[in-house]
């Protein structure tokens, strides 16, 4: 629910009545509700309201932040009956804060990139495909490297007001393998500052870069480590089974393969309770805010 009318606080009340809501989240898509859920939850925030509400911006644009955020100083004649839930983007690591503690931020450079904490990545994918041709910590370390000065520009030229660059952060090939994939990237560049801020890891430069992109770029990953990990099974069967057997055989394979987004999004909430680093630094930090609400 969207107010369109300047009289916010009445059609508020009519909606809250309506729903037989006590709290009202908006966040910027559906896509998100999973994940402020889940952190409101962990931090006790929702046992305050027995009745709550998400209230998605859905109009299928890029604007839900810019939107929501428009609900800024409502939310605060509500004394925290209205939450509004955003992506950072680049805001903090530029110094955009915002001074109302009804606004909620990931502090990451949105909710996707929960999902790319790679000793986590390691785990899940452990566990589900057994031993695997890559360690995405080691991946993630040397693609924030090469990445690491375009990255430092971008973030200048957000704090310039300038148009941000293309990073070229694309998904990889069917037939690049991960090594040919960094080779094609470039060579690091050589750089002379640094980002001095709190949550800050140059070594896991996934998780500020924008989510979309990284995490397009770690499904293709994981999709190739599924198709070479299946098609190891049904080369075994074909040379253990046949006829009938090995057909029945084949399609039990077949069905076991997943949906490689569904696993990064179960991945985030893993990461959180995992306490990986440097998830937890900004999951608690998250929490300080909802805590000061």
């Amino acid at each position: 629910m969207f107010f369109e009318n300047s009289d916010d606080e009445l059609e508020y009340e009519s909606y809250s009545n309506f729903l037989e809501s006590d709290l009202l989240i908006y966040v910027e898509n559906e896509f998100d509700i999973k994940f402020w859920r889940f952190v409101l939850e962990e931090n006790s925030y929702l046992k305050k309201f027995p009745n709550y509400e998400f209230s998605p911006y859905s109009d299928g644009s890029s604007q839900g932040k810019k939107a929501i955020l428009k609900y800024g100083d409502f939310a605060k004649t509500k004394n925290g009956k209205v939450l509004i839930c955003i992506d950072s983007d680049y805001d903090h690591l530029i110094s955009k804060n915002y001074e109302n503690p009804y606004i909620l931020q990931t502090y990451l450079y949105s909710v996707e990139n929960f999902s790319l904490e790679p000793n986590c990545l390691n785990h899940i994918l452990k566990k589900e495909f057994g031993d695997i041709s890559i360690d995405f910590q080691d991946f993630f370390k040397k693609f924030s490297e090469i990445k690491f000065h375009d990255f430092l520009n971008d973030i200048e030229r957000e704090k310039n007001g300038e148009p941000r660059v293309n990073l070229n952060i694309r998904k990889i090939r069917n037939d690049e393998t991960v090594q040919k994939y960094l080779e094609n990237l470039g060579n690091p560049k050589a750089n002379e500052i640094d980002l001095d801020i709190d949550i800050f890891d140059k070594n896991n430069l996934q998780l500020f870069l924008k989510g979309h992109d990284v995490f397009e770029l770690t499904t293709s990953i994981i999709q190739q480590i599924q198709k070479s990990f299946l098609e190891s099974k049904k080369e075994n069967t074909r040379n253990s089974l046949q006829g009938r057997q090995l057909g029945n055989k084949i399609k039990e394979i077949e069905n076991r393969k997943i949906s490689i987004p569904q696993l990064l999004l179960s991945n985030c909430e893993l990461c959180l309770k995992r306490e990986y680093q440097p998830i937890l630094k900004v999951f608690n930090k998250i929490g300080e805010d909802i805590q000061n609400v």
